[in-house]
């Protein structure tokens, strides 16, 4: 007798999280996996024309992200840098920028 998997606190549907991987993932590997990295690179792609920021464990990924929508990346040593480095580059182009 087959008894249906427990429902999983992450799907409520009785499906576990790795199962729903499994499926996002099974469609191959032409199609794109939307992250949330990925969804605020986009937004930001089309409005903003460059990204300053420190590269780390908290960052890296939204980084990747930004640099595969288009956006330039520049690396800074430190936030008031990465901030600072943002408002010069509108204030000299008059277009808007990202400090993370």
């Amino acid at each position: 007798m087959d008894t249906p998997p427990p429902s999983s606190p992450a799907t409520g549907t009785g499906r576990s999280v790795a199962a729903s991987t499994e499926t996002a993932t099974a469609a191959g590997p032409d199609a794109a996996e939307t992250t949330v990295s990925s969804a605020v690179a986009e937004v930001l792609a089309a409005h903003t024309a460059h990204v300053f920021g420190i590269m780390g464990e908290g960052n890296a990924h939204f980084l990747d992200r930004a640099e595969a929508a288009g956006l330039p990346v520049t690396p800074t040593r430190h936030e008031a840098g990465a901030v600072s480095a943002a408002d010069a580059y509108y204030r000299a182009s008059s277009r808007l920028a990202v400090a993370t």
